[in-house]
């Protein structure tokens, strides 16, 4: 049982989950009420397990028993470890002369689900793009802002009229990393937070680093880190 909670934690981890169904129906039937509530945000569902560790542990070992999810999570386990540690990827069988080469993708949004900082054709695009590169075996970090808030969500007051709701990534004076897979980039030797200073007209703009927490993608030789300013 504790090997399945330590597979489900790595694989939330990563952004894989954003495009594996299966690991959207492992986690449902954990917890359907929990699994709509965070917007399928697999990520911040395991964190908040934390808070009530044993009732989690509860509710796996009742799901124990049942061999067709432990089936579904073999199989993501499988997939998971397959994807990472390929033996190969287009990109090192068709261009090897780019297997060690890193490209930097920037863009202003991503359409990566649980970031929530993308709008339209532009962020969808650049999320696929880095699924592609992905699935290639290319290895990119993708460079982008790291919004306080996602987009805004329209709701019907009882008047009849619209409102506005712009709703904060991560709440006021919260950890990022316990609502979404990021961290702080550390200087080098230290840990201390990597926070770089870049000269505008009239004033200084501090830009703090996080990255996500894909640690497997190196040794894979897949790099698709997503790093936020």
């Amino acid at each position: 049982m504790i090997e399945i909670e330590k597979t489900l934690r790595k694989i939330v981890s990563n952004f894989w989950f954003e495009w594996s169904s299966d690991v959207h129906l492992v986690f449902r039937s954990i917890d359907p009420y929990a699994w709509r509530l965070f917007r399928r945000n697999l990520y911040r569902f395991m964190r908040v397990q934390d808070e009530n560790p044993l009732l989690f542990r509860r509710r796996l070992a009742e799901l124990f028993i049942n061999s067709e999810f432990l089936d579904r999570v073999r199989n993501l386990e499988r997939d998971f470890k397959a994807y990472m540690q390929p033996a190969e990827t287009f990109v090192s069988k068709n261009y090897p002369d780019l297997a060690n080469r890193t490209v930097a993708y920037f863009s202003m949004e991503y359409g990566i689900d649980i970031l929530e900082i993308y709008s339209g054709g532009l962020g969808i695009l650049s999320g696929d793009h880095l699924r592609g590169a992905s699935d290639l075996g290319l290895k990119m970090v993708a460079v982008g802002l790291f919004y306080m808030n996602g987009y805004y969500r329209q709701r019907i007051a009882p008047a009849g009229s619209m409102v506005v709701a712009y709703e904060p990534l991560v709440p006021a004076k919260k950890p990022v990393r316990d609502f979404l897979p990021f961290e702080h980039v550390k200087r080098a030797g230290t840990q201390e937070d990597l926070i770089l200073s870049v000269p505008m007209p009239g004033r200084d703009v501090r830009l703090r680093y996080r990255r996500s927490r894909d640690a497997n993608l190196r040794r894979s030789g897949r790099r698709r880190v997503v790093a936020m300013l």
